[in-house]
Parts: structure tokens; C-alpha cells; sequence
């Protein structure tokens, strides 16, 4: 088991002091932090698993605030944890990690480590809470609604950065296995739109054709507002300018079937 004071296994060195400087550098330290939940844990895969939003202080008198995920024997079984399984924050950590190496956007990951006693599996991951200009697709989508908005061109710039990242993610083998509008988070504020995605425990690397229809799948499902002409800008700007139009006709198609499947079978 990790002694209290042990080194964790990550922390960001541009934060090492903030942390110690706050106490919360230690596993205990931040795994005993008060703060409030911000939904209940979900429990299942014979554990529990969580989320908690804190304010650490900075030297000019300010705060900084971070999401800290804590679980306890929350695992997920793969081929390379057949038996017991692995952590699900264990894996988010290697994926957060290879995203960053990849300049895939992301929150910025602060801190992780891992505690095991006799019967008892613990992990910590912590991130940067995402500045307030940001909001997840799902919210934009809703004010899409209410407010008709934005205009066409703005609307398809949307469009278009959501889909060359996704491309950009499956041109790496990954599977976000999680693509849902509440998972991709944007900001129209600048010249350029921001993008981040989020809630990697489920991601896993994968065969690129498998790894599109997956992802593309969800995403097209969950985007119920968005109407068949953007459906097919998505997918011109997802394949690219160049690729063949059969391609993107039968992917399409297959999208569509698979969401009218699905549907009926609820």
C-alpha cells in the first residue's frame, strides 16, 4: 500500500507547489477533501466512483479550480486485466496522457495515483475545470433551439471543428467509446473555436474503421437536432474534400440504419 507521504505517480510539476502549498499532494490529503460530491457516485463493477469540484489558492491571492475523480474498486476488465480488472482512472490517466502527447485537446491533468490495501482499490485523477466560456455541444444544441442560433456559418464552423478533432482522434486509433454531446465541450468566444473532449475512462485504442463507425455512431444519435444536410457537412468535413463520395454516401447510410435499428428497439 502507498504510505501517506509517498510520491504520487503523476503530478504536473507547473502545479507541485500549489499542491503541497494546499495540502493536497498526498493521496489521503486530497482523497479526504470535504467538498460536496457534485452527483451522487455512481456504484457498480463492484465499487464506486465520483466527482468532486475544489478551489485551491494561488500566491496572488486567487483561486484555481479542478475536478478530482476519486473511485474505490471501480474497475473495467480488458485483456490485459482479465481477472480483477483495472482502475477505470488508470486507464483515463494513460489516455490523458497520450492525448496530450498528441496535442488532442483536453483538459489539463494535474495529478494522479492509486492506494491498494487488502480488498480495497483506490484511485485519484484531477484536471482543470474548464473556464466558464466553455459549454458541452449538449448545452450549445439547446440554445440552438430556443434561440435559433447561431447563423448558418457559424453553425457549420461548429460543425467542422468538432469534426476534424474526432477525425484527427480516429487517425490515432482511439475509440472515445463516449462520444456524446455532453462529452465535447467548445468555446465560441475567440477567432478560432476551442474544443475539448472529456471522460476518457472509456477510451481504448483500436482499429481506425472501427474505432469511426463507433464513435460516429453515438455522436449522430445524440445530435437529434441537427438536420440531415448538417449530418452529411459533418461527414465532408469529417472524411475531408477529397475523399471519395461513395464513402461518405455509405457511411451515411449506415449511420442512419443503425440509428433507426436502435431506435425501434426501444
Amino acid at each position: 500500500m502507498l504510505k501517506p507521504n509517498s510520491t504520487p505517480i503523476y503530478a504536473a510539476e507547473t502545479w507541485r507547489k500549489c499542491l503541497v502549498r494546499n495540502d493536497a499532494f498526498t493521496f489521503e490529503a486530497l482523497w479526504n477533501r470535504p467538498e460536496s460530491w457534485i452527483e451522487s457516485p455512481n456504484e457498480g463493477r463492484g465499487g464506486w466512483s465520483g466527482v468532486k469540484k475544489i478551489s485551491l489558492d494561488l500566491p496572488a491571492g486567487t483561486t484555481a479550480e479542478f475536478f478530482l475523480k476519486c473511485q474505490e474498486n471501480y474497475a473495467s476488465r480488458s485483456w490485459r486485466h482479465p481477472i480483477f480488472g483495472e482502475l477505470t482512472f488508470a486507464r483515463e490517466f494513460r489516455n490523458l496522457r497520450e492525448f496530450s502527447q498528441l496535442h488532442l485537446p483536453t483538459p489539463e491533468l494535474i495529478y494522479f495515483d492509486c492506494d491498494r490495501a487488502p480488498g480495497r482499490r483506490r484511485a485519484l485523477l484531477m484536471t482543470t475545470a474548464l473556464p466558464d466560456r466553455f459549454l458541452s455541444l449538449e448545452e450549445w444544441m439547446l440554445r440552438w433551439q430556443q434561440k435559433d442560433w447561431p447563423e448558418a456559418k457559424n453553425k457549420s464552423r461548429i460543425i467542422k471543428a468538432i469534426a476534424h478533432i474526432v477525425r484527427r482522434m480516429h487517425e490515432a486509433r482511439f475509440q472515445h467509446n463516449g462520444l456524446y454531446p455532453k462529452h465535447i465541450f467548445l468555446s465560441l468566444g475567440g477567432a478560432e473555436i476551442e474544443i475539448r473532449l472529456i471522460d476518457l475512462e472509456k477510451t481504448r485504442q483500436r482499429r481506425q474503421d472501427l474505432a469511426c463507425l463507433r464513435d460516429l455512431d453515438t455522436l449522430n444519435r445524440r445530435t437529434k437536432t441537427w438536420t440531415d444536410f448538417e449530418r452529411l457537412r459533418f461527414l465532408i468535413d469529417y472524411f475531408g474534400p477529397d475523399a471519395d463520395h461513395a464513402l461518405r454516401s455509405r457511411t451515411l447510410a449506415k449511420l442512419m440504419s443503425l440509428r433507426e435499428a436502435k431506435a425501434k428497439r426501444r
